[in-house]
């Protein structure tokens, strides 16, 4: 199974569906993100996923006008955030809160409606997602971009590790694991949401 994204993304997959935190961090104890396979700059060291407190700082927000998904173009313009993270890393994150630059938020790993992992930063306190919901708790951006795994009916496409992973993650969520078969079409990522 090929995946478009490196085999770091599998793993904050499963943070985002068990609904805990972590980031990869490096042997000096520095935060990174987005996920990857070697230490930026050094191209060696080891990258581990540690549980981090889900909490940081916000340096800037902005809305962003043009959508990286089709899904998100309807919901325009899109709140997004630089996040300084306690643990030294710099994340873009998806505002679900009006927030502003200054105020400490809290951080989530959620699965967007294709079924890959977003940073979200919300009021510090209130999570975005309530863990095991499938719709967030405030309308807006959220409720179209985001979904909890409990409940959802899910299709895990491909049979390699990574999907068994993933699957095996989902169904301790919660979520209905629904039969595949090749539909003809290559996905990137093993991951199918249906919304029924």
């Amino acid at each position: 199974m090929k995946l478009a994204r490196g085999s770091a993304w599998v793993d904050a997959t499963l943070y985002a569906i068990t609904g805990d935190f972590a980031l990869q961090v490096d042997e000096t104890g520095r935060a990174w993100y987005p996920p990857r396979e070697l230490v930026p700059g050094a191209l060696a060291g080891k990258l581990a996923w540690v549980t981090v407190a889900p909490r940081g700082t916000i340096l800037a927000s902005t809305h962003l006008h043009v959508p990286g998904e089709p899904f998100s173009g309807e919901h325009g313009p899109w709140p997004i955030a630089l996040v300084a993270h306690d643990a030294g890393a710099r994340v873009i994150a998806h505002l679900l809160d009006p927030l502003e630059a200054g105020e400490l938020v809290e951080l989530s790993l959620r699965l967007d409606r294709t079924g890959r992992p977003a940073m979200c930063a919300s009021e510090l306190g209130k999570p975005g997602l309530d863990r095991g919901s499938r719709q967030p708790p405030r309308v807006g951006v959220a409720e179209e971009f985001l979904w909890g795994v409990s409940g959802a009916d899910v299709r895990i496409l491909g049979a390699g590790p990574h999907a068994k992973r993933i699957g095996d993650a989902a169904l301790a969520a919660g979520a209905r694991l629904l039969p595949t078969g090749s539909d003809g079409f290559e996905l990137a990522w093993p991951l199918r949401v249906d919304f029924d």
